[in-house]
């Protein structure tokens, strides 16, 4: 079948429409992140999931459909909105920003699984965000992370531009005044976008980053895996997924390689 796989299953330009947006969500979740979490030995029935970025709602609608019990925390109120329409399940979505500390006053309670499915790259006070994480997880909780790491290449998230910029790797590597007007000139009738790819650019993280940020707060990793073409990809695309495999042992290459980084992260001491 080829890198390609079905060349029917992609879902089209999905960025800047909510109906196809959410329904790519909930694919993403009923199709591949569910079930590697089965993979990876975490059962959700009953389970406290809670969402950080949940854009339009659908990976939580998921989890509340696989048997969890749910929350969502997003900071853009028109997403929230725009999600309600397609919802078929009655998740609560909190509108806020988790790098800050008052968030914790509506998240109630201890967590099994916090999910950050493209999250992190987005937040700008990781230190923050963390602390907040530590808060909430459960003692044998977990948290699952998924993020494109800043030096593959379209760390800059480019692939969502209307312009041919959107097939350009590695540009976002440029220097900041560059690239804002870069992305301005393609995007500047969808101011939306525009602002959500230099708050990328300002909140960019590499896997060493990644890594040390971890360290730096006690957690570990429990469960990793790199990819040349992620899972979302063949929903998004119609790509078969492609794992690093031997090459994720080369030194410096995952920087550029990765195109997604998922991993399972639970406390040091657990």
């Amino acid at each position: 079948m080829g890198i390609f796989g079905n060349k029917n299953a992609g879902m089209g330009k999905i960025h800047g429409n909510p109906a196809k947006y959410w329904e790519y969500q909930q694919r993403f979740a009923r199709e591949k992140l569910i079930p590697l979490l089965g993979e990876w030995g975490i059962d959700l029935e009953g389970k406290r999931v809670l969402e950080i970025g949940s854009g339009y709602g659908g990976i939580i609608d998921a989890f509340a459909e696989a048997g969890a019990d749910c929350l969502g925390v997003e900071i853009n109120a028109n997403r929230v909105q725009s999600g309600r329409q397609f919802a078929t399940n009655d998740v609560p979505i909190i509108i806020g920003d988790f790098c800050k500390q008052e968030i914790l006053q509506q998240i109630e309670g201890k967590w099994d699984i916090i999910l950050l499915p493209d999250a992190l790259e987005h937040l700008l006070d990781k230190e923050t965000a963390m602390r907040n994480l530590d808060k909430i997880v459960a003692d044998d909780g977990c948290i699952f992370f998924d993020f494109g790491p800043w030096y593959m290449p379209f760390g800059g998230h480019q692939q969502v531009l209307k312009s041919f910029l959107r097939y350009i790797p590695f540009f976002h590597w440029l220097p900041r005044s560059i690239f804002e007007r870069l992305i301005f000139w393609s995007e500047r009738d969808r101011m939306e976008i525009f602002h959500d790819i230099m708050d990328i650019y300002d909140a960019r993280i590499t896997l060493r980053q990644f890594y040390k940020l971890l360290e730096r707060h006690q957690f570990r990793i429990d469960k990793k895996q790199l990819y040349l073409i992620c899972p979302s990809y063949e929903i998004k695309f119609g790509m078969r997924e492609i794992k690093l495999g031997l090459f994720a042992h080369i030194p410096l290459l995952p920087e550029i390689a990765t195109i997604k980084l998922y991993a399972i992260v639970k406390k040091s001491g657990s």
